[in-house]
């Protein structure tokens, strides 16, 4: 087997000719969702399937001088040539050792749970993006229910600067995914999830949990490092299709991740049976829209992201905040925000990827 561990931190794309898929890898387990951004366009332009793989496609459409950088939130990102990509069938990463913040909780907690966060969400149509939104977000629920309600400091959102052509181009009154503000629900998390599917949690060893169905699929894992769980779960119980306004929606891919503070005096269950320990979340959801009178199918994926800052507890409660998730018309977003974004997890969005999406 050819392959490469590498440990610098930075991120990852592809070029000509056809190669086959490779692999990227922790030594144990394929890493699904990577991102993958080419060097030219500093633009996310990929993401390793949920088996780790990166297309052979995307590596043949790289030019010659391109490299990729891999990114991802557990492990050091890495930049390769198209040169030493090509020679290569894994990749290896190496897990990044963060110095988290503590969360200081009391035996008797306040009335209200609130996190502060920072937030992205992207829509992409056909791997082109036609939404995206970021900005501050505050998470605001009483303590002993995950019921959350948003309230944004600071926010900005974008729209593909031909955005009429995506959407006239469907056909169809089914709405397409717009930029929004992600929230954190009961049924992301782990335990919720064991109980709706009837998933069966084996336990590897005292590091390694492997999620599985009645009938043995891999569906997802649980993985203990030395500061963080990291959980993913990949839902295909809502793999579906369905027919409506003369569309055939086909909903193809569904995964959840997140990553929680580990504690040595606290059980796993514990850590990851609430947000209150969580200091990421992402979730990737992607639909395939087919109206009767267009020969080809349009995919539209979503990514969501939720970088936490900290998670205190309080017994105010400011009538500012709201259950409504979609982005108001006006920018209140300042140059400065995103510097000042005090997230362990977050990693920088290249502005060209707004160039991309919009003139700016």
């Amino acid at each position: 087997m050819k392959f490469l561990i590498l440990s610098t931190i930075i991120c990852g794309c592809f070029v000509t000719e056809s190669f086959t898929q490779v692999i990227v890898d922790d030594y144990n387990n394929p890493i699904p969702y990577v991102d993958i951004i080419l060097s030219q366009e500093s633009n996310l332009y990929w993401q390793t399937n949920v088996e780790g793989k990166i297309s052979s496609a995307v590596i043949d459409s790289m030019q010659v001088n391109d490299s990729i950088y891999l990114n991802h939130i557990a492990f050091n990102n890495i930049k390769l040539s198209k040169n030493e990509l090509i020679l290569l069938d894994t990749i290896i990463l190496t897990t990044t050792n963060y110095q988290i913040k503590g969360v200081e909780i009391s035996d008797k907690l306040p009335k209200y749970q609130e996190i502060n966060s920072c937030f992205r969400h992207q829509v992409f149509q056909n791997n082109t993006p036609i939404y995206y939104s970021d900005g501050k977000a505050q998470y605001i629920t009483k303590s002993n229910k995950i019921d959350y309600q948003i309230l944004r400091p600071q926010y900005r959102a974008f729209q593909h600067f031909r955005i009429d052509e995506f959407i006239d181009d469907y056909n169809t009154s089914v709405p397409i995914h717009k930029a929004y503000t992600p929230i954190l629900e009961k049924q992301y998390l782990p335990f919720e999830l064991l109980k709706k599917y009837n998933l069966i949690f084996d336990y590897l060893d005292s590091n390694l949990i492997q999620i599985k169905t009645s009938n043995q699929l891999n569906v997802g894992k649980i993985k203990k490092y030395n500061n963080i769980i990291e959980f993913e779960f990949n839902n295909h119980f809502e793999l579906k299709k369905r027919k409506a306004l003369k569309t055939e929606v086909e909903t193809n891919h569904f995964f959840i991740y997140m990553v929680f503070k580990n504690k040595d005096n606290n059980k796993l269950e514990e850590l990851i049976s609430n947000f209150d320990n969580l200091i990421y979340f992402k979730s990737i959801y992607g639909q395939k829209f087919k109206h009767n009178k267009n020969k080809n199918a349009k995919q539209m994926k979503s990514i969501e992201e939720i970088f936490v800052e900290n998670v205190h507890f309080t017994d105010s409660f400011d009538n500012a905040y709201s259950k409504k998730r979609g982005m108001p018309l006006n920018s209140s977003y300042s140059d400065k925000f995103w510097k000042h974004c005090a997230c362990d997890f977050y990693y920088h969005l290249d502005n060209s990827f707004l160039k991309k999406l919009k003139m700016l």
